[in-house]
């Protein structure tokens, strides 16, 4: 697959390729292993914040999500990671029908890590007003197909320093009877 993108009312103008990858189909998946992590446990841990303050803060740092694109219904912040109840916008659930995960949900799952470290007060920032954007995806591994409705728990690896400039993140992703779907 590949993404491109061209500036809005431009016709004219040349697409530019931001991604390109692979899905392929696994006969033998890896088995899932149960992590013993609870959506409750999690939300009991991390510190509630309000969803519209998330894209809130990105549309104060020039990113502009519009409705389509704004699946985070709830938001939970810890130091290290956050919790994120992600919904697919009605608009968009005929095409969920058939797919491993619509993409809209797997932009969402990477929004979620713009509140780790947040805990409803802290921005989304660093010092510099830099917002941190994702390049690449390492793995996606899916066990079933992502439902309209589920938590993504977004965690930040214990090696990935606050002052580097890239972060690593590693993504959970649970349906509401704490099944692991992926990461």
């Amino acid at each position: 697959f590949e993404v491109y993108s061209r500036p809005r009312g431009e016709a004219d103008s040349n697409w530019m390729l931001h991604a390109r990858g692979v899905i392929e189909t696994v006969d033998d998946p890896t088995p899932i292993e149960e992590s013993g992590v609870t959506v409750e446990s999690l939300k009991r841990r991390l510190e509630s914040i309000p969803a519209a303050d998330l894209y809130n803060e990105f549309e104060s740092l020039d990113l502009r999500l519009g409705p389509a694109f704004q699946a985070v219904e709830a938001l939970w912040s810890g130091l290290n990671e956050a919790l994120g109840e992600l919904v697919l916008p009605t608009a968009l659930s005929p095409q969920l029908a058939g797919e491993p995960i619509h993409p809209v949900l797997l932009d969402a799952c990477t929004q979620v890590t713009g509140a780790i470290g947040w805990g409803g007060r802290k921005r989304l920032t660093d010092k510099d007003n830099t917002l941190y954007l994702p390049f690449q995806y390492d793995r996606v591994a899916l066990f079933k197909p992502v439902p309209s409705r589920f938590f993504c728990h977004a965690q930040l690896r214990p090696h990935a320093r606050a002052a580097s400039e890239t972060g690593v993140f590693d993504l959970q992703l649970y349906d509401e009877a704490d099944e692991l779907l992926g990461h």
